[in-house]
């Protein structure tokens, strides 16, 4: 169980802390759920009390982490996700093979077929031994920082597959880092999304932190989010 980023000082000196986000008014975005209990509460004209709000979000959330096993599951093959979790728990190493199916599963043909291809490239010279020593280290190590760290030493892995490798095996903790779910959750993605680990340690910070309000894995509420931003593109508060 991983319950922390890193040390404070440790971040601020390598420049890892998150970084504030802000509308195109320059004006700081309120976190996700205050946005949609301020929407939820204006269209009933009425306040919502703490209980009646956790209660409508995680029925909102469960509705559209349904609607993702359903639409998306085929897609983002749920019996892979299920199949690879289980082999990282149990082995608490990856192998070639499956992290080769991991870009597969993250890197859809019919959607990002090039960088697919380009990864799948990279890892042919990656040796199946470098690859579960070093995920070996990974996942037994006690704070996201290392285990991402050392993810991305592996020729080919970046940020995006360092978090697909992490919510597979602990997936109460984790969730896919996308732009949609960045999206939903802050607005208009950064240029360099995928390159700055602070962006990826400022998704999760907020996955948990709603995830623990409403009693869900961070998994679960990372699936709604993707869901439904695929389905509503919501940038309407920038």
């Amino acid at each position: 169980m991983v319950d922390k980023i890193g040390s404070e000082v440790f971040r601020k000196r390598k420049g890892l802390l998150p970084t504030k986000v802000v509308a195109k008014s320059g004006i700081p975005l309120p976190p996700f759920d205050v946005r949609l209990k301020m929407k939820w509460e204006n269209e009933r004209k009425q306040k919502l009390s703490d209980e009646e709000f956790r209660e409508l979000l995680k029925k909102e959330l469960l509705s559209w982490a349904e609607r993702y096993n359903k639409e998306e599951g085929t897609t983002y093959d749920l019996k892979t996700e299920k199949e690879i979790g289980d082999r990282l728990r149990f082995k608490l190493e990856l192998s070639k093979e499956d992290l080769k199916e991991i870009v597969r599963w993250k890197f859809q043909e019919n959607r990002l077929k090039g960088r697919r291809l380009k990864v799948l490239r990279m890892l042919e010279n990656v040796d199946d031994t470098l690859i579960k020593n070093i995920s070996r280290k990974a996942l037994t190590a006690q704070s996201d920082y290392e285990r991402i760290h050392l993810l991305r030493t592996i020729h080919g892995v970046g940020l995006a597959l360092a978090s697909v490798i992490l919510t597979f095996y602990d997936p109460k903790n984790y969730g896919v880092f996308d732009t949609h779910v960045w999206r939903e959750l802050f607005g208009k993605e950064p240029k360099g999304l995928f390159n700055n680990p602070a962006y990826l340690f400022r998704v999760l910070l907020e996955l948990r932190r709603i995830a623990k309000n409403v009693g869900l894995d961070v998994r679960t509420v990372e699936k709604a989010l993707f869901k439904r931003n695929l389905e509503l593109q919501t940038e309407k508060f920038l």
